[in-house]
């Protein structure tokens, strides 16, 4: 029994003493717990403090930064503005010499080569009636001086080639420029003389500068400002006639034409251009009685047959034609005036290789009126079906008159040809707008489609009766 008794105490004792030491352990255990525990809200501490130092420093960076950058940017703003005001500045002033610089060698240049045809391609489509003038008139007088200088001494080696040339002179539809000499004379001229001197030789000036040029718009503004400084100057009403009449204003042509011939009853020249005004009208009455008075005032003058002839192929009178055209050649065989008229003659006939001959023969000898050549070639062309080499001559044609109307017209008919409904449409009404009395023209074979159609005589009415109005 004693046994068994000491068997438990020695059992429960070892249980207490267990018991005890696990506490100890636990004990030991929390202490080394909170130690750690107080180690690391320590090191917690540190690393919250170090890092609210560091973001206190980097805002103060990236504000730095900031203040820089901005400091930088404006400091750039400044320099590039200051640079573009310079720039700016540079570029308006010496742009503008060297445009003014630029403008006096164009004129220059185009004096020298007769003709300003680099003019006419700096500025031909936009350039304006009110722009010519304003920029002739500005000149000044050292400036002036400056081309009729160049002309002197350049150009008029051209216009002295013409009259070398003796009776052929009188063979053109312009007059030639004036020579005009001086006397010298010992006593004083007075204010009223030396004005009217300097006027003439200004004048004169004009003229040779529209007598070289090709550009029709420039050679009217041009003759103006000699009519303005020699009013009795009836060679510059005739030339501004023919330009008028190259830009298809006949209207215009015959009421230089009639003051021409006011003053002198006798201008052949001038009856002849008013022959081709009233041509361009369809007139083709008066266009006869102007042309056969030129011929009777002067028999040698071979533009006026070329008209004449060109109003008879009109009217179907093709025996009467051909007797005046032949005249015409006969009488000066470069003719490019002849050339085209005799063109348009054999075109009517349906013989369309001596014609395109002719035309090629009148472009050759620089026919002035290219718009009406290149219009006429475009026909030619349509009647052999080439449409397309038809259509390439109406746009070279444009390059030259874009408000000639029987260009639009002509466009119109090749794509009716061609059966374009919406184009023959589209360019016919364009034509309308122009002033092309399309109406006159129904009897060619384009039309046939179109001819009793309700939209056709609705389109044409109201330009109709405009034109009669």
């Amino acid at each position: 029994m004693r046994k068994y008794i000491l068997i438990f105490i020695i059992l429960l004792s070892n249980t207490l003493f267990s018991q005890i030491e696990q506490k100890d352990s636990s004990s030991n255990k929390l202490l080394l717990i909170e130690e750690k525990n107080k180690s690391l809200q320590e090191k917690a501490d540190r690393l919250e403090k170090e890092i609210e130092e560091n973001r206190k420093e980097t805002k103060e960076e990236i504000e730095s930064y900031k203040q820089a950058t901005k400091d930088l940017i404006n400091m750039y703003v400044f320099f590039i503005s200051g640079g573009i005001l310079v720039i700016g500045f540079a570029v308006n002033f010496f742009g503008r010499s060297a445009i003014k610089k630029r403008v006096e060698e164009l004129i220059l240049e185009k004096a020298q080569k007769h003709i300003e045809k680099k003019i006419l391609d700096t500025l031909n489509s936009k350039i304006t009636n009110d722009l010519i003038e304003t920029t002739i008139k500005s000149k000044s007088e050292d400036e002036i001086n400056k081309i009729i200088s160049s002309i002197e001494q350049k150009g008029n080696s051209a216009i002295d080639s013409f009259k070398t040339k003796g009776d052929e002179i009188i063979k053109s539809m312009l007059a030639s420029p004036p020579k005009i000499q001086f006397k010298i004379e010992k006593r004083k001229l007075s204010d009223a003389e030396i004005t009217n001197q300097n006027n003439l030789i200004r004048a004169e000036e004009f003229f040779n500068l529209a007598f070289k040029s090709s550009d029709p718009r420039i050679q009217i503004e041009l003759y103006k400002n000699v009519i303005e400084l020699h009013p009795e100057n009836i060679d510059a009403m005739n030339n501004m006639a023919v330009s008028y009449n190259n830009l298809n204003e006949p209207k215009k042509a015959i009421a230089q034409l009639e003051k021409a011939i006011q003053i002198n009853p006798n201008y052949f020249q001038a009856y002849a251009n008013r022959a081709q005004a009233y041509n361009l009208l369809d007139d083709y009455e008066k266009a006869i009685d102007d042309a056969n008075t030129s011929i009777k005032i002067e028999s040698k003058f071979e533009y006026a047959y070329s008209v004449k002839g060109n109003v008879l192929t009109k009217q179907g009178k093709l025996k009467e034609a051909e007797i005046e055209l032949n005249k015409a050649v006969e009488i000066s065989p470069n003719s490019p005036e002849a050339h085209y008229n005799l063109a348009f003659f054999y075109e009517e006939q349906g013989k369309y290789d001596k014609s395109m001959k002719n035309y090629l023969k009148a472009e050759e000898l620089n026919y002035p009126n290219k718009a009406m050549l290149y219009n006429n070639m475009a026909v030619l062309y349509r009647r052999l079906k080439d449409f397309d080499n038809a259509i390439e001559f109406i746009n070279k044609a444009k390059q030259f008159n874009p408000n000639f109307p029987n260009l639009d017209g002509t466009l119109a008919l090749i794509y009716a040809d061609k059966g374009d409904d919406i184009l023959f449409y589209e360019n016919l009404k364009i034509a309308l707008e122009k002033g092309c009395p399309a109406w006159n023209y129904l009897s060619d074979y384009g039309f046939n489609k179109y001819r009793e159609t309700k939209r056709l005589k609705m389109l044409l009415e109201p330009y109709k009766k405009k034109y009669y109005a």
